[in-house]
């Protein structure tokens, strides 16, 4: 069993007077969010799925009155903070045994069937350089750090096991996590000898939401 989180609480730049990015249409009336949704709600194991939320939390909130047993963790500081507080704020209201986190804008296909059964954290990994994804790690045996423009692009999502939740909830109490991306927040827990193992997938099941211009490319892709 894993649950799902789905960051999207950042103002998207460029993108303020449009609205959150993962309300955009990408084919008819079907949204980035939509999408999202139906592509997890096929894998066997889910538990819940969260919504990260910020910006324009109450539209995202009227949009998804068509599904059940979605939930909302707002992060009211949206707009000083990054993706770790809103993983933190999850964390202290909800106690996943495992988690799968995904990127805001990440749209994906036959993909994250490995999380039913899966103990292991992961960072999931493309077999192939593609546009917009800009951080990743040394094509090394083991994962050392994320940074950018490495040679084997990550996708933007990552799977914690207990250890690792665990493991962040002790280093916030420590230190100010508040601003750190969720790559960044990665390299610390590398750095604590939490091991990340190496999810390959293909360049074709995935695309990532940068920019209303890479709409047209979503509606190919789905």
């Amino acid at each position: 069993m894993f649950d799902v989180l789905i960051l999207m609480p950042e103002i998207t730049k460029g993108m303020k007077s449009i609205g959150p990015k993962a309300l955009l249409k990408i084919k008819n009336s079907t949204a980035i969010l939509d999408h999202q949704i139906s592509q997890l709600k096929q894998i066997k194991g889910l538990g819940s799925i969260n919504l990260a939320t910020g910006f324009e939390s109450e539209r995202i909130k009227k949009n998804i009155t068509k599904y059940s047993k979605i939930n909302i963790v707002y992060n009211e500081n949206y707009e000083s903070t990054n993706q770790t507080e809103s993983v933190l704020l999850y964390l202290k209201e909800y106690s996943p045994k495992n988690l799968l986190i995904i990127g805001n804008g990440i749209l994906f296909k036959n993909t994250f069937q490995d999380c039913t059964k899966s103990t292991k954290s992961k960072i999931y990994l493309l077999d192939k350089p593609k546009q917009n994804f800009n951080i990743g790690c040394n094509d090394t045996a083991d994962i050392e750090y994320l940074f950018y423009d490495f040679p084997i692009a990550w996708m933007e999502c990552a799977f914690l096991n207990n250890e690792a939740m665990e493991s962040l909830v002790s280093l916030s109490k420590k230190y100010s996590l508040s601003q750190n991306y969720l790559f960044e927040t990665i390299n610390l827990l590398l750095g604590q000898n939490i091991k990340f193992h190496k999810e390959i997938i293909q360049k074709k099941n995935i695309i990532k939401i940068s920019t209303i211009k890479d709409i047209q490319k979503a509606k190919l892709f789905i």
